[in-house]
């Protein structure tokens, strides 16, 4: 049998904590170790694209209702009175290189995402239009533009502007 703490072979007295098993005068030591590891360390894990996509989009989403105020941009409601999403314009897997675009996330009530945004299409775009039109344009212009994304950059930049806020 080992010694827990300084891994050498037992061959007389030994002392027992829990399951393990030290040496008389490796114990004082072995003790003090295991008080000031108390905390288990936690295993950082890798970020993949996958994380800092998602991180990407929910950043947008938060920095879009800090652009609006957190104020429904159909009825102008706020979120001491309604429920306030971050709607996609463009929905996510239709062009994912959108997804983290502040221009294409427009702040709105519950009832204006579910049950208007979600049914009325054409109405929707013709509003969205009319009232965003520089959005409207960035939007109608990256549409179809088709892009590979380095999510970590992405995030980045959009850690800064939240820092910013």
């Amino acid at each position: 049998m080992k010694c827990t703490h300084c891994k050498k072979s037992i061959d007389g007295d030994f002392k027992t904590v829990g399951l393990s098993k030290v040496h008389p005068e490796c114990f004082e030591e072995f003790i003090k170790s295991k008080k000031s590891n108390k905390k288990p360390k936690k295993k950082t894990k890798k970020k993949t694209p996958i994380w800092y996509r998602k991180k990407s989009i929910e950043l947008a989403k938060k920095i879009a209702k800090e652009r609006d105020d957190y104020i429904c941009q159909k009825c102008g409601r706020g979120r001491d009175e309604v429920a306030i999403h971050a709607s996609h314009n463009i929905a996510v897997g239709s062009a994912i290189w959108l997804a983290a675009e502040i221009d294409n996330i427009t702040t709105l009530c519950y009832q204006h995402h579910m049950n208007w945004w979600h049914r009325n299409d054409m109405d929707c775009w013709i509003w969205f239009e009319e009232m965003f039109p520089e959005r409207y344009a960035f939007i109608k212009e990256n549409r179809y533009n088709q892009q590979k994304m380095n999510w970590e950059e992405v995030y980045d930049k959009l850690s800064n502007i939240n820092k910013n806020l």
